[in-house]
């Protein structure tokens, strides 16, 4: 009768480990690879979310900083400043009158624009 083996044993359990060990090796570094979070996937995402916070930091220090020279500003009761302020918000002071100006484009307007250009803007 003819071996099913060609090879002995013994060297067939040596491959049969050898395949095994590095299915597992290959497995463990898929694992901290993806898997964990230590891994090198989120060790990245974690770089960005940082990176991303850092510009944030900034833009809110520099807002702050603004705010703070606003605040020092006021507080200087200057007042010019304090009515800067007040315009930007609307007010107006008592007894004075707002015009509002609009600009409406239409044809008329742009024959007046081209004839200012023909004329040497007369």
């Amino acid at each position: 009768m003819k071996r099913l083996f060609s090879m002995p044993l013994q060297v067939l359990w040596q491959k049969y480990w050898f395949v095994l060990a590095i299915t597992g090796l290959v497995v463990m570094s898929g694992y901290l690879v993806f898997g964990n979070s230590t891994g090198l996937v989120s060790v990245l995402n974690l770089k960005t979310e940082r990176d991303e916070l850092k510009l944030e930091i900034s833009r809110l220090q520099a807002e702050k900083d603004a705010l703070e020279l606003q605040i020092v500003r006021l507080n200087e009761e200057d007042s010019s400043v304090i009515e800067e302020e007040a315009r930007k918000k609307g007010m107006v002071r008592e007894g004075e009158t707002v015009y509002k100006l609009r600009y409406v484009e239409g044809k008329d307007s742009l024959k007046v624009k081209q004839r200012k250009e023909e004329s040497g803007g007369r």
